[in-house]
């Protein structure tokens, strides 16, 4: 399957980062001076970027997020990621040939939220429980609902267009690097040094609060 059947992965727009930036920086009383010099910028820059009449650059934005989510989040700081992380040999995964019937058993079986989907050629994407039920749910058009969910159980990974992309990120990543990716994401692949070790979901994260 073509990464163009990918979902795409899900990016604030420049408004809604600037508006969440200027947020927390006033609510906790920090100078743009010191968000400048996160990201070396003069406090002028800073002062244009935040109005909209500065380039954003995704560095910078990335950069400034993370700094606020680290100095006021109560996320530990210290805990590595790999503490938290599905080592790579306990990952429940489905093959792209795999039928959407034997998928959809694996998530029953193993109450799962998301599967992650290999090819010959490696870690390819990830099946949501809430895509694979749209699936099943939203025949094409013409067809009826009936027989699409007969035919459709029947299709291959490969087939469905249900794959959408999953992060990667380095073991090395901060808790709070990972943390703002799934909000928006269900689960984020781990490596060192190219190859994948292991997974972290929601889940994983939950067990902070535990």
């Amino acid at each position: 399957m073509s990464s163009d059947a990918h979902h795409p992965t899900r990016i604030p727009s420049k408004e809604s980062l600037l508006y969440e930036i200027q947020e927390r920086r006033r609510e906790h009383n920090i100078s743009e001076l010191e968000l400048g010099e996160e990201i070396g910028l003069s406090q002028s820059q800073v002062s244009k970027l935040l109005s909209g009449n500065r380039r954003l650059l995704y560095d910078e934005a990335h950069s400034l997020m993370m700094y606020l989510a680290s100095r006021f989040s109560s996320i530990p700081k210290n805990v590595p990621v790999t503490t938290l992380m599905i080592p790579s040999e306990q990952i429940i995964w489905a093959s792209n040939k795999d039928r959407v019937k034997d998928l959809a058993d694996k998530m029953f079986e193993h109450r799962l939220q998301q599967v992650i989907v290999r090819s010959e050629e490696g870690y390819i994407g990830v099946v949501t429980l809430p895509t694979l039920l749209h699936g099943f749910l939203f025949p094409p058009e013409n067809e009826p609902t009936e027989t699409w969910i007969m035919r459709f159980k029947e299709l291959t990974i490969d087939e469905t267009g249900l794959l959408e992309n999953i992060p990667e990120y380095s073991e090395d990543a901060s808790l709070h690097e990972i943390f703002q990716v799934l909000m928006n994401e269900n689960a984020v692949l781990l490596k060192k040094r190219e190859k994948i070790t292991g997974m972290i979901t929601r889940r994983e994260l939950l067990q902070l609060a535990l």
